[in-house]
């Protein structure tokens, strides 16, 4: 087993804007009196997440023959539901419980 981290550098500004702009979203609620949402769990150790932008560590499974595409191009939504269905309809799912994205990889 094991994880990667994977850094697009030409997508990189568009990210830090997008987090940026949900930093500045979480703080205009926070200053209403919103705290953060129940329940969602604590930020991984050892990645460097934003802390005022609320983000968390979300996990992906998938098949060996689909990995070098998916860290080539990212998720694609219009893919969504082809190998794995879509119980909850269509969407790119991920989750928090290494267990719940294990159902759907298989070994290389």
């Amino acid at each position: 087993r094991c994880a990667w981290r994977i850094d697009h550098p030409a997508r990189q500004a568009q990210y830090q804007a997008a987090v940026s702009g949900v930093g500045a979203e979480m703080e205009k609620l926070r200053r209403t009196g919103v705290q953060n949402p129940p329940g969602l769990p604590a930020p991984a150790r050892g990645f460097p997440f934003a802390q005022g932008a609320n983000e968390r560590l979300l996990l992906h499974g998938t098949s060996p023959e689909r990995l070098l595409d998916l860290l080539a191009n990212g998720l694609n939504e219009r893919f969504s539901g082809v190998n794995a269905g879509s119980a909850f309809g269509d969407g790119i799912y991920l989750a928090e419980d290494v267990g719940k994205t294990d159902q759907y990889v298989s070994a290389d």
